[in-house]
């Protein structure tokens, strides 16, 4: 099969809609996705395809226990593009295994 990267990014990466939260944090992870396009390209050639993952607010020492995710179900969207996304989806921020703008 062909290779693939998972790239683990946040809502707080989207430009759109801007907020003010964690702003750091917030342009680490829309640098992670412009970096996510960016490798994307540069791998078509070999059949590398490179994606990012926003797990949502997930139940770890980052998201508190208040979280509605369990890491369990916040692992899905990472494993099935690491494992069963068609081959051809690359270079796109993905959510409940839907592609959304960033």
């Amino acid at each position: 099969g062909e290779a693939r990267v998972v790239n683990v990014s946040s809502a707080a990466g989207e430009i759109e809609p801007a907020s003010g939260w964690a702003p750091a944090y917030a342009v680490s992870k829309a640098a992670l996705n412009a970096l996510t396009v960016k490798l994307a390209l540069a791998g078509k050639p070999a059949k590398v395809s490179v994606n990012a993952a926003c797990p949502g607010w997930v139940r770890t020492a980052m998201g508190g226990p208040d979280a509605p995710k369990a890491p369990e179900q916040a692992a899905e969207d990472l494993a099935w593009l690491a494992l069963d996304a068609p081959a051809s989806l690359s270079g796109v921020f993905v959510r409940d295994r839907t592609v959304v703008p960033w």
